[in-house]
């Protein structure tokens, strides 16, 4: 069999946002576009590079990697904002759902990669990645990266996730503040970390596997401070994991999906707290 490696590449978010997302309560700031945004034919020379790079490149990339730009010069490519001769990207300027590029890179083996291109920020691009194995997972990340001489150097890759495991499930939109807003499904791990409980607990505390989805999240994801916020969650009740049990300790009798908005947040991760130490002890003395 052959193996073909399929990279799909959404370039958007340049002029106007990728994200359906309408974050129109007070909380949140506004999402203008940063001005020090680049044009299209550098946003193409950022994808096309990450393009060449092969699967187990682009799965393992890590912050501090630096990567041989093979491609044409950013110079070359400024002259021609048509699609790269290596990438095949199919650029549409609209950046709606035509941005798509194909490409077969070895054998025996079906991959793919999806990049949106979300902006910059502090000098630094800012993609959305989505990659895939061949298997069930989905795994999505957030690359902070800048061309430095003749290198493709990658400054941070955050928000690591994989389908119910904090895995991002729009294309985020990027704020001249930095703030990312998107969908997200948070963890239940990461709900804890974000009520308070501690990194120990939470090691220790109840499993939750990839596709026990329980939640769609509007998030923020400050890429200066790290720092996440939940500002609303839909949860669905439909599940037979760990998660049902503190879902059934904090909503009683409750049976459908319910919409925890903003103003309601702080009370919901109190519970949220209190119902995941309690599973999180069961669980402990189970193993004891």
């Amino acid at each position: 069999m052959k193996k073909k490696f399929s990279i799909f590449v959404c370039i958007c978010g340049l002029f106007v946002g990728c994200s359906e997302i309408n974050y129109s309560d007070s909380f949140a700031e506004k999402t203008d576009l940063n001005s020090d945004e680049p044009d299209v034919a550098t946003a193409n020379f950022i994808i096309e590079n990450m393009l060449h790079l092969n699967f187990d490149d682009n799965y393992f990339m890590e912050k501090g990697q630096s990567f041989r730009i093979i491609s044409a010069s950013e110079k070359e490519l400024k002259k021609n904002e048509s699609k790269p001769k290596h990438a095949n990207i199919i650029f549409d300027k609209t950046f709606g759902d035509n941005c798509v590029s194909e490409k077969q890179e070895s054998e025996e083996k079906m991959a793919y990669i999806t990049c949106c291109y979300l902006g910059k920020l502090n000098g630094k691009h800012i993609v959305m990645r989505s990659y895939n194995s061949g298997g069930s997972g989905n795994f999505t990340d957030i690359v902070q990266c800048s061309i430095k001489k003749e290198n493709l150097y990658i400054h941070d890759v955050s928000m690591l996730g994989d389908r119910a495991l904090d895995g991002i499930v729009d294309h985020p939109r990027l704020g001249s503040d930095g703030n990312l807003y998107l969908k997200m499904r948070p963890s239940i791990s990461t709900v804890a970390s974000l009520a308070g409980v501690s990194s120990q607990d939470i090691e220790l505390g109840p499993f939750q596997g990839a596709q026990d989805f329980w939640n769609v999240s509007k998030c923020i994801y400050n890429l200066n401070t790290g720092k996440l916020e939940i500002i609303s969650m839909e949860i669905d009740f439909e599940n037979s994991s760990n998660i049902a049990e503190i879902l059934r300790e904090i909503f009683p009798n409750q049976e459908k999906t319910i919409r925890v908005e903003y103003k309601e947040m702080p009370e919901f991760l109190n519970k949220f707290k209190s119902a995941y130490l309690n599973l999180a002890r069961k669980v402990k003395d189970n193993v004891s």
